[in-house]
């Protein structure tokens, strides 16, 4: 099929940030077969700053505006938009309905859900759950309809991301990283999106990491300080707590300043994979959350496997010689 060029294509992803980033991989491959073409990214306010931190991307438009509203003012916000094609990366019911009502002429999703049978004209059957391929790679086949039957390698994947990290304007932060230590971002938490490594092994690997030579940031969520504080060892002097206390914007911006970060399966991962640092991420060896699917995308990713076989709400095994060996061979000796 010949790829075709269009006026405007909307890729539709309303989920999480992880998601969001092996989602821009698509922007990035429709803007090099259709450089003309505007790319509108539709999502929600918490990923905003993912999204506009793409260059393929030319307009984010925000589904919070309208997800709260009537059925007639949600397809009236889709069909302001005047897109010729809504590519569903994340079939949201109310949105797939909104984009049928506002008649978008093509509208692609994957088949086998009843949302997409009824709402969406271009059906691409393929199984997320049982392929080998990267989630970045998956979406890819949803271009099929409009002339794009190649899976990218994740080489050409890394090369399609596009990203582009925003200017760091927190001076509080400015001033954290002037410090000549080696910055190291430990991100214990997934808001249960994935197994997880032991807040006591996280509390390990600080204590065991040289004050001299190494300087700590906890990111996360207020939430996730609750759960943490009575293990992590917040009274350590080069261990700097910034759970809670800044945006995303900053955080993606900060990311990109450090020098490496630590965290299981996590939508920070993947900005951290993308800003080019060293990306140590925790995995559990089996499906649906195994690395071949969700590793991070980027040139500086280390991935360890955990010996046992973990599923969401359980605890990864992986030594705490085994992260501090890596962190300190890639970034300290080198």
């Amino acid at each position: 099929m010949k790829v075709k060029n269009y006026k405007r294509i909307i890729i539709s992803r309303t989920d999480s940030i992880g998601d969001v980033v092996l989602t821009l991989p698509l922007a990035g491959k429709l803007k090099a077969l259709m450089p003309d073409t505007e790319i509108v990214f539709l999502g929600k306010s918490y990923t905003q700053p993912i999204i506009q931190s793409c260059i393929h991307v030319d307009r984010f438009v925000n589904w919070d505006v309208v997800s709260g509203h009537s059925k007639p003012e949600r397809a009236a916000f889709l069909k302001e938009i005047d897109a010729d094609v809504i590519i569903f990366a994340f079939p949201q019911k109310e949105v797939c309905f909104a984009a049928k009502t506002a008649k978008i002429p093509v509208r692609i999703a994957t088949a086998g859900r009843l949302t997409t049978l009824q709402t969406c004209n271009k059906l691409v059957p393929f199984s997320r759950k049982n392929s080998s391929l990267h989630e970045s790679q998956l979406n890819m086949f949803l271009l099929r309809p409009v002339g794009v039957e190649a899976i990218p390698s994740m080489d050409e994947i890394l090369q399609l991301i596009g990203w582009k990290s925003p200017r760091l304007n927190n001076e509080r932060l400015k001033t954290l990283l002037d410090d000549p230590r080696k910055k190291i971002i430990l991100h214990p938490k997934s808001k249960g999106s994935a197994p997880e490594w032991p807040i006591e092994r996280f509390a390990s690997l600080a204590h065991q990491l040289s004050p001299e030579d190494f300087l700590i940031f906890v990111t996360g969520t207020p939430e996730d300080r609750k759960l943490i504080s009575d293990i992590f060892p917040f009274q350590l002097e080069n261990i700097i707590d910034l759970c809670g206390s800044i945006s995303l914007s900053e955080f993606i911006a900060f990311i990109a300043h450090c020098d490496t970060m630590i965290a299981s399966s996590t939508g920070p991962i993947h900005i951290a994979a993308v800003s080019s640092i060293l990306t140590i991420g925790l995995f559990s060896p089996i499906r649906p959350f195994h690395p071949a699917r969700w590793k991070p995308i980027g040139a500086r990713v280390e991935i360890i496997t955990a010996e046992n076989h973990p599923l969401k709400g359980k605890e990864l095994d992986i030594p705490v010689s085994e992260v501090s060996n890596i962190l300190q061979t890639k970034l300290l000796y080198l």
